[in-house]
């Protein structure tokens, strides 16, 4: 199964020690196994800068891409997304019959 996500957002804001700190992330995670895909628009609010790096702060016009994914997949909810879009993939996978046995 393959796995991308696709930034779409950082939402910031301030505390007393520092300013634009990024607060909570909107992105598109897409999943493909077998030729097909499912994806979804989601957010995760991101832990104090100081749980994530260890009281070491990146400012906000520093953060790099793989960084903030990598924040994204630290967050307990990633787990739930990824979750949710695999029941869509094997969904997508279940035959519906609507010629039922005891209809015949």
């Amino acid at each position: 199964m393959t796995e991308t996500i696709n930034i779409l957002s950082i939402s910031r804001s301030n505390d007393n020690n520092n300013t634009d700190i990024a607060t909570k992330v909107k992105f598109t995670l897409s999943l493909e196994k077998d030729g097909n895909t499912v994806s979804d628009d989601f957010d995760i609010l991101l832990a104090s800068p100081y749980l994530i790096e260890g009281n070491n702060f990146t400012p906000y016009d520093n953060i790099t891409e793989d960084q903030i994914i990598s924040w994204i997949k630290m967050s307990p909810e990633f787990i739930a997304k990824i979750g949710n879009l695999e029941f869509k993939l094997w969904d997508q996978q279940q035959t519906e019959d609507t010629a039922l046995p005891w209809n015949n």
